[in-house]
């Protein structure tokens, strides 16, 4: 399925690919810094709620750090992290409806031991408000124990030494396979919708002729 890429600038692929990637589908294990500087929206992908890592299609983040700040608002719980990459991670969940685009799902009680000083590890969708990216909360939890704080940052150091240092890549063999597959499912999709169609239309047909014979039938018996 992948290959070793070429120097060449990574290639950006059709969304239909995307579920092959290691990021796509996966929390990706990433630092403040990672998310400010080398996270990107890309022209052709609008309204997708996918942004990339270089040309790793993206959609769930985690962070792991320090409550700095932590504001019970009236709307919002605004939730700000250190993780120590020279940049600060604002986390926001919203009490009622947020001002555009969908609420992420989330339970309060995962607050309830969320506090200053906290060692916290985040998940959650990405957003931005006046240029500023956030990470719209779906899941939080506080890290009591040394070791879960260094197993959490072993993991993101592994996933960008593993997954973020080198580009996604897919063969070109792979690709067609893949474009083949994908375009048979929609025309046998189209087929199915269209036998379904021709079925609703035979039994409405039927159902008139059956609402003219019985109309005939009570004009005879009234004559």
């Amino acid at each position: 399925m992948t290959a070793t890429p070429s120097a060449e600038r990574p290639s950006f692929y059709p969304r239909f690919l995307f579920p092959h990637s290691l990021t796509y589908n996966a929390w990706a294990r990433l630092t403040a810094k990672d998310i400010h500087e080398g996270l990107h929206r890309r022209r052709g992908f609008e309204g997708q709620d996918v942004w990339f890592y270089s040309n790793h299609p993206i959609r769930w983040v985690r962070v792991v750090g320090v409550v700095v700040v932590y504001d019970d608002m009236e709307k919002m719980v605004s939730i700000t992290v250190d993780d120590g990459s020279g940049y600060l991670m604002d986390l926001v969940v919203w009490k009622g409806e947020p001002p555009t685009g969908r609420k992420p799902k989330f339970s309060f009680d995962d607050l309830k031991e969320v506090g200053l000083h906290s060692i916290i590890k985040a998940k959650g969708s990405l957003g931005e408000f006046r240029g500023n990216k956030q990470l719209l909360l779906r899941r939080i939890a506080v890290l009591h124990d040394t070791n879960d704080e260094v197993d959490a940052w072993t993991e993101t150091i592994k996933f960008k030494k593993n997954v973020l240092s080198k580009p996604w890549h897919l063969t070109e063999v792979f690709i067609n396979e893949e474009r083949g597959r994908v375009m048979g499912a929609i025309e046998e999709e189209e087929r199915k919708k269209e036998k379904k169609r021709r079925k609703d239309e035979q039994t409405l047909r039927r159902k008139e002729k059956e609402l003219e014979k019985a109309g005939r039938e009570e004009k005879r018996k009234g004559k």
